[in-house]
């Protein structure tokens, strides 16, 4: 059975491991990422799996490449570039595609980041079929994640790469023998997203505390960070906590009991721990920080 791959990062390494494990054939690979920087890259090459870095997959060279292969099947893990029709036609016995959310919730790209701003408890992963409607295939298997209440996108990511390890040991040998499924989606249900900027982790502090402290968390390193303007100086926020505490108005840090609170529109955001021109400050030198700006709000 062979399979063309498109994948990219961390995941796209394990993804090509458990493919072969389960006993296919790669007979090429295809990355965004350059040789030299990709773990995918590395990998490939270790196993000498002809692995390539298109600036256009859909280019009419490379579909051609990938459909001499006469690969049965094509699978996407961790790839950001949106196959075409003429790709996803290539494969015998479909195309096939991980998606770091349990479709048909947050279809489109940051699907971690989503969550995590949702508040919500529980995530997961979704092997998909790869159909022209972005995000649209049927289900041919489920992981579920726990979201820890402090969990930032790069810690749920890590856990979201094991669950997917996990599936996929399980799924692909099955589709290599083709004994699987396919469940339609319920395309009325979940939600669809456009990808996240930079400019989302603006902080609206009438928002709940609750809500400010999920936005910290999916925009925390390695992401660009929420942020707040004090005075004449950019705060960004990496850690935080959200309290009951409502005594201020929102954009209005105070100080209780040896800690600064901000007030939002409902409750108070602990800041925890926050970059400014480039310096990290917790403790001592964050409540310094505040104690320099008096009076000063949030904007």
């Amino acid at each position: 059975m062979k399979a063309v791959v498109y994948a990219c990062g961390s995941m796209g390494a394990v993804a090509v491991r458990r493919l072969l494990d389960a006993g296919f054939y790669i007979p090429l690979a295809i990355s965004e990422e350059e040789p030299g920087s990709s773990s995918v890259h590395e990998l490939c090459g270790a196993l000498n799996i002809p692995c390539m870095a298109p600036r256009d997959p859909n280019q009419f060279g490379w579909v051609e490449r990938a459909r001499k292969t006469r690969p049965d099947m094509l699978f996407c893990f961790n790839y950001p570039t949106l196959l075409k029709a003429q790709v996803l036609a290539v494969p015998k016995h479909g195309s096939f595609r991980l998606h770091r959310a349990l479709l048909p919730e947050h279809r489109g790209p940051d699907p971690v980041r989503r969550a995590i701003m949702a508040g919500q408890r529980t995530t997961g992963v979704t092997l998909h079929e790869l159909v022209v409607e972005p995000y649209g295939g049927g289900v041919v298997a489920r992981q579920q994640v726990d979201i820890a209440r402090d969990d930032t996108a790069a810690s749920l990511e890590k856990r979201m790469e094991q669950a997917a390890d996990a599936m996929l040991a399980t799924v692909l040998p099955r589709m290599k023998a083709l004994d699987f499924s396919i469940s339609p989606q319920d395309l009325t249900a979940g939600s669809t997203h456009e990808v996240l900027t930079p400019e989302d982790g603006g902080i609206s502090w009438d928002r709940p505390a609750e809500e400010i402290h999920n936005l910290i968390r999916a925009f925390a390193r390695p992401f660009s960070g929420a942020f707040g303007l004090l005075g004449d100086e950019m705060v960004f926020f990496l850690r935080s906590a959200a309290v009951a505490d409502c005594s201020m108005e929102p954009g209005v840090p105070g100080f209780r009991e040896g800690t600064i609170l901000i007030g939002t529109g409902r409750g108070s955001l602990e800041p925890r721990e926050i970059e400014v021109n480039g310096r990290v400050l917790t403790g001592p030198q964050l409540l310094a920080f505040f104690k320099e700006h008096g009076t000063d709000t949030f904007l």
